[in-house]
């Protein structure tokens, strides 16, 4: 169950299968269908048949508001979080799921006992946060910052405003390191920017996803809609845009020079389903508390699966053992984000072409069952390879303006939906 949730408060453990819902059956039921039985109205209670450990169980859990918790450690003991990553050098983990409007509150009431007890480093983990409020960035920032400009907005037809920290709230300069990557985005790059460009953290990871657009939304006068408006784009304290256009080569944060860790997806889904496992409330047995190493980089990465935390926790120890930083991570390759980003494109786009070619199948043995009732398709192009071939572009006069080079097959399929159709010949 989620911490702090009606049915962790009810009793509810990990590993508990239910097996009915207020007396009905979950047997070929669908999850949908579970959950329609199990929401109510607030202050409701529902009971639920559980069997646990070979015993049958009925646990009453009275409805109510689920909230997500937004602060995270780096693993559990019993139901509670363990920032400590390594207590021996007081290094701390802390990972911001995502920015509401409790997110500072709650990362304040977990940072402030381990500045108590001697924080020496922090871990401060924005991967995977899609953002939040803006609000929440700035006051985030505005903890680690005792002054400078935090974030800018500029637009067309509007003038630029600035957002500058101040000193009253500052917590004490430990050493830092922000992990971030492709997923980090919005609210989140603010934070890690506004660290990274003052030179309070190590930025660690990947380039962020780059989501930086200040939009009002308008609503259309029949009633029928509304029309979201990009009215400005959020800058940096170094000028640097956040946002990313399609023309974009530059946008978020990237990585501190040496501590660039890049992931595949793969690697991600590996390091997030063992994540997942970490989370789950449950007892913990004797071996599993013994052998875990928390604050050994070889362990995390072989364990956790976590590369990029096992590059941070061993810059910061570096740091704290040593008094400077070693870079833990790949120099930033000159155009090596863009060049994987054009990987990334191209992938999508083979994986589009394959389905649109998938799809053309399917529309030929559907076509082929329909028989005479199918409807008439217009072929543009004839089905051969023109590869290697032009094509040239003529005005209403018959005026030649242009001439283009095939580079690849299937031109067909990408001027079908355009405003095109068969020419007539002069003897039609």
């Amino acid at each position: 169950p989620l911490e702090d949730s009606p049915a962790y408060r009810a009793g509810v453990m990990a590993n508990d299968r239910v097996t009915a819902i207020d007396g009905q059956s979950t047997f070929n039921k669908n999850v949908n269908e579970c959950i329609e039985l199990l929401t109510g109205k607030p202050g409701d209670p529902v009971t639920i048949t559980v069997e646990r450990a070979g015993q049958t169980l009925d646990i009453t859990i009275k409805r109510a508001q689920i909230v997500t918790p937004t602060i995270k450690g780096v693993h559990r003991v019993d139901d509670k979080w363990d920032f400590w990553i390594d207590p021996e050098r007081k290094i701390a983990y802390v990972r911001m799921t995502q920015f509401t409007a409790g997110a500072v509150q709650d990362f304040e009431r977990a940072i402030r006992p381990l500045v108590d007890s001697g924080l020496q480093g922090l871990v401060l983990d924005l991967r995977f946060n899609p953002g939040g409020l803006l609000p929440a960035a700035i006051d985030m920032a505005d903890l680690f910052l005792k002054d400078g400009l935090i974030v800018s907005t500029r637009g067309r037809a509007r003038p630029e405003q600035k957002v500058f920290a101040r000193p009253d709230r500052t917590l004490p300069d430990f050493p830092m390191v922000a992990l971030i990557n492709r997923q980090s985005a919005s609210a989140a790059e603010i934070l890690a920017g506004a660290l990274h460009d003052h030179g309070r953290a190590v930025a660690l990871g990947e380039r962020t996803f780059g989501k930086g657009s200040v939009q009002s939304v308008v609503a259309l006068p029949s009633g029928a809609g509304q029309l979201k408006i990009t009215e400005a784009h959020y800058f940096l304290a170094s000028g640097r845009k956040i946002h990313r256009s399609d023309d974009s080569v530059e946008w978020g944060v990237d990585p501190t020079p040496g501590f660039y860790v890049p992931m595949t997806d793969a690697e991600y889904r590996e390091m997030l389903t063992i994540r997942r496992q970490e989370e789950i409330i449950r007892p913990r047995s004797e071996d599993e508390t013994k052998n875990a190493q928390w604050s050994d980089p070889e362990w995390i990465l072989g364990h956790l699966k976590d590369q990029q935390l096992a590059a941070a926790v061993r810059a910061l120890s570096h740091r704290i053992d040593s008094g400077d930083w070693k870079p833990t991570g790949q120099a930033l390759p000159e155009n090596g984000v863009s060049l994987a980003e054009l990987q990334r494109a191209e992938g999508i786009r083979e994986r589009m072409a394959r389905e649109l070619m998938r799809l053309d199948r399917q529309i030929e043995a559907l076509a082929a069952g329909a028989g005479a009732n199918a409807p008439q398709h217009t072929t543009l192009l004839p089905d051969a390879d023109l590869t290697g071939g032009t094509v040239k572009i003529y005005d209403a006069d018959g005026n030649e303006v242009g001439e283009l080079r095939i580079t690849g097959p299937q031109l067909g399929s990408w001027l079908e939906g355009g405003p095109l159709e068969p020419a007539k010949k002069a003897d039609e």
